[in-house]
Parts: C-alpha cells; sequence; structure tokens
C-alpha cells in the first residue's frame, strides 16, 4: 500500500453539503422543512405537529426532533409522552425520506455521464491514508461510494493449522465504523466479525440511517445494530435471488427497532447517555486533538449545535491548527466564517480558499495531486 507523502496529520468532516455535492438529489436542511410541512398536511399521524405551538420549529427539522425527544421541566407526563411518540414518528418519515433520495444519488453515480469521478478520487485517497472522517450525516452515501468502486483491504487469518494467510475483503461499513455494532442478522446469530483496520474510519456523531435502536428515551447499556451497506440501493441491502423473502426478513429482524438518528442542537444527554455513542464522541476528540490540518466539507456549523462548539473548543485549545472551510455557499461566506471563528479557539488559522462553487472539487484534486494517491 502506497504511503502518503505528505505528513501533516489531517482529518475530515462532513456536513450535508457533501451529500449533496455527491448528488443535488440529497436534501439539506431547508428541503427537509418544506417536505416535512408538506408531509404534515397529509399524515394523519401526523396532524398533531399542525398546532400553532410547534410552527416556529418547522423550519428546521432537527430543532424540532429536539424539542419533541426532550423532557421539558414545563411539559405534563402525558405531553412528555406523546411528544415522544411524534419524535419517533417523525425520525421514522425522514429516515423514509432520506433513503428516497439516496436510491435517487447512486442512481446517478451508477450513470457514467453524471457521478462524480471526484467521489472515487476521495474514497480511494481516503483508504490509502487511513483518515478519521467525521461525519454528522445521517445517510449512507459514502459508504455506498466505497461499496460501488469496490475500495477493499487485507485482513489476516489464521486457520485451523496456525497458518496465517492474507485474505482481500471488500471493505464493510462495518470496518469503516469501527464499533462494537451488532449486524440486524446476527440478533439470533452471535456477535459478528472484527473490523478490518487498513482504511479509513468513519465516526458518524449524530447516528445513521441503518443503525437501529429500541427508540426508548433510556438506552444506555443497549446493543445497537446495524444493517450492512452491502448493495448500491438501500432497498436492495441484505437481499439475494430471493428478495421478497429476506425484504420480510429485514423487517421482522427490525420490527421493534427505530433509525438511530441523533438531531444536532442543543441539548442531547438522554441520547449521549449510551456508552458506544459516548465512544464515538471521545474518538472524535481524540482524532481533533491529534489534526494539524482540518477540511470542513459542507457543515454550516450551526449557532444551535452548542454540543459541537464545545467539543471543538475542548479538543482544538492548545496548538495550533489550520481549518479549512469546504463550503460552496459563497453568497453566505462572512457568516459562516463568524460562526468557525466563534466555534473554534483564538489563534486557530480559519482559510476560506475552499469556499467556492467547486469547492468539495477542489479540495479533492489538492488532496490527490498534493499526494499523488489517485
Amino acid at each position: 500500500m502506497t504511503e502518503a507523502k505528505n505528513d501533516k496529520k489531517r482529518l475530515l468532516i462532513l456536513g450535508s453539503g457533501f451529500s449533496k455535492a455527491i448528488s443535488e438529489k440529497m436534501p439539506v436542511v431547508r428541503e427537509l422543512a418544506d417536505a416535512l410541512k408538506q408531509q404534515i398536511k397529509n399524515d394523519p399521524e401526523l396532524k398533531d405537529l399542525e398546532d400553532p405551538k410547534y410552527q416556529h420549529l418547522l423550519n428546521d427539522p432537527e430543532l424540532l426532533l429536539t424539542y419533541l425527544a426532550q423532557d421539558q421541566p414545563w411539559k405534563e407526563p402525558w405531553e412528555a409522552a406523546k411528544e415522544r411518540g411524534l419524535y419517533l414518528r417523525v425520525t421514522h418519515w425522514l429516515a423514509k425520506y432520506i433513503i428516497a433520495a439516496e436510491v435517487k444519488a447512486m442512481m446517478e453515480a451508477f450513470n457514467p455521464t453524471s457521478e462524480k469521478k471526484w467521489a472515487k478520487q476521495l474514497v480511494q485517497w481516503l483508504h490509502q491514508t487511513r483518515l478519521g472522517v467525521i461525519s454528522f450525516n445521517y445517510d449512507t452515501l459514502l459508504e455506498r461510494i466505497c461499496w460501488k468502486y469496490e475500495i477493499s483491504a487485507e485482513s489476516k487469518i489464521i486457520t485451523p493449522f496456525g497458518i496465517q494467510k492474507i485474505d482481500l475483503q471488500r471493505v464493510d461499513a462495518f470496518n469503516l465504523y469501527r464499533l462494537p455494532l451488532a449486524p440486524l442478522s446476527h440478533r439470533e446469530a452471535g456477535t459478528g466479525h472484527p473490523p478490518i483496520q487498513d482504511s479509513f474510519h468513519l465516526v458518524k456523531l449524530h447516528g445513521s440511517l441503518n443503525w437501529f435502536y429500541s427508540g426508548s428515551s433510556d438506552f444506555a447499556g443497549e446493543q445497537i445494530y446495524y444493517k450492512p451497506v452491502d448493495s448500491g440501493f438501500p432497498l436492495t441491502d441484505m437481499t439475494s435471488l430471493n428478495a421478497e423473502l429476506l425484504t420480510s426478513e429485514v423487517a421482522r429482524l427490525s420490527l421493534d427497532k427505530h433509525h438511530l438518528i441523533i438531531p444536532p442542537v442543543a441539548e442531547k444527554s438522554h441520547f449521549y447517555s449510551n456508552q458506544t455513542l459516548r465512544a464515538l464522541w471521545s474518538k472524535a476528540r481524540a482524532y481533533l486533538k491529534e489534526a494539524e490540518e482540518i477540511y470542513v466539507v459542507g457543515y454550516s456549523l450551526p449557532d444551535t449545535d452548542l454540543t459541537t462548539k464545545l467539543l471543538l473548543q475542548t479538543a482544538c485549545t492548545g496548538q495550533t491548527k489550520t481549518v479549512y472551510i469546504v463550503n460552496n455557499d459563497v453568497q453566505g461566506k462572512d457568516s459562516l466564517l463568524r460562526r468557525y471563528r466563534d466555534a473554534f479557539p483564538q489563534g486557530t488559522i480559519i482559510k476560506d480558499d475552499y469556499i467556492r462553487p467547486d469547492a468539495v472539487e477542489a479540495m479533492v484534486n489538492k488532496l490527490c495531486n498534493e499526494e499523488t494517491l489517485c
């Protein structure tokens, strides 16, 4: 495996703008808000959200989810229970909506006339440099791009005779997560297999569409399950020639589970009581602390995401780091720079070189050309 020429310790942080750069089919917050408002009009299970007290929250679905999930001190017990139910219904809709967008995005990715060549370069570069990648996205686009381009890694296997052999395997999402997540199919059979270490590490701080939990507000010691990303499309994961049977089997195995989606806003304490999720944030802190250059791709760093801002302040204090904002929102440049300067410690070098319409592609070209790995 080729070693990187640049010896600077780097880190990538991904927001929804990264997925949008891969495909225009992927929604950003504004588009999710419009879609949710339309869904509320047509879905009897969400009609309660037409109540005027929720109207100021509907322009930010993630803020709405946070409010619904929290047992605020002014809520009556029955009100908190009702809103917890609304939270689960909205997350269920959100998962279905993003999965449908992923299907359209991956149809583009498999079309030679519309695929993004830089996406292949990026996953190859990440695989070869074995970096840490922090993601605030629920979607599994990055995992599917790795699957599409058959990113593979060597794993050492000990035979019954004690002989060590090398097995070349396609990197599954499980190997990117490096977490003790149990495959959904393993609820009935074992605890899975150890992850391959020879690739990048994907740290998904806000959960993922293919992660499942009970939906309980108290799940501190609970096992989190994941559905493997083993196809180009979300709806065909874990299927084979007998797709109808296996699709129903997936539905049966996840009957009492909900998608683990954590809204990126101010207060998330009940989500972060889970030991596995706490380990994720601890790893993110370590990667931030070690990094000399940080490339933040498509992440707007909203003022309401206090947990992330406190993480950046804590992990990056005491060292001079260079932060590259990679964002195609040229018109919002001044506001974006202000939020980044507020979030990172004093002395951090904030670079705006990649606030441009072709931001992600320009960053990938620069990194690949610099290290001649792509």
